[in-house]
């Protein structure tokens, strides 16, 4: 579906369609042994559904929120949602930095590939719950002094890079 899709919407680079596809996935699935079993986890700016689909079909009963301001890529991740019957998904077309009319917190939040690691903490710090975790993927270590209002509860070696879990500062 990414390779039929990416043409039109610009879902992936084209070096990823043709040679790192599986990356994406490995990637995604190493978030698993940290992700906590909660009732629902955000993935922020899911743009071609990584980590959230992978996360979201390896934990079917758990809700998995969606979150893209590309209507484009909100579509995309609909009709996978739908082909392959993902009723834990919701799909959430909204900008990240505008209000949640609704409120919600989520204890686990995933934010990918959307900006620095420090940008993506303070995208995703006012949607997390005051005892939930942001799980940032990066190639180097943070410090908590480049997190504003945030601390470095562990940090994970995996394969390729590193899994930093943030919290709220109490």
């Amino acid at each position: 579906m990414i390779r039929h899709w990416n043409t039109a919407y610009s879902l992936v680079s084209l070096n990823d369609v043709l040679h790192k596809l599986h990356d994406h996935v490995t990637d995604s699935l190493s978030l698993l042994p940290y992700l906590p079993k909660v009732n629902s986890h955000l993935d922020i700016g899911s743009g071609g559904g990584f980590p959230g689909i992978p996360i979201a079909i390896y934990r079917p009963l758990q809700k998995i929120v969606l979150n893209d301001r590309s209507r484009n890529k909100c579509r995309f991740l609909r009709e996978v949602k739908a082909h392959l019957k993902l009723h834990n998904v919701i799909v959430v077309e909204q900008d990240i930095r505008e209000p949640n009319p609704a409120g919600t917190r989520f204890k686990s939040i995933t934010i990918r590939s959307v900006a620095r690691p420090t940008q993506a903490w303070l995208l995703a710090r006012s949607h997390l719950h005051e005892d939930g975790s942001v799980f940032l993927q990066t190639s180097v270590e943070l410090s908590d002094v480049a997190l504003e209002n945030g601390r470095i509860d562990k940090v994970f070696q995996t394969e390729r890079g590193l899994i930093t879990k943030v919290g709220l500062v109490n």
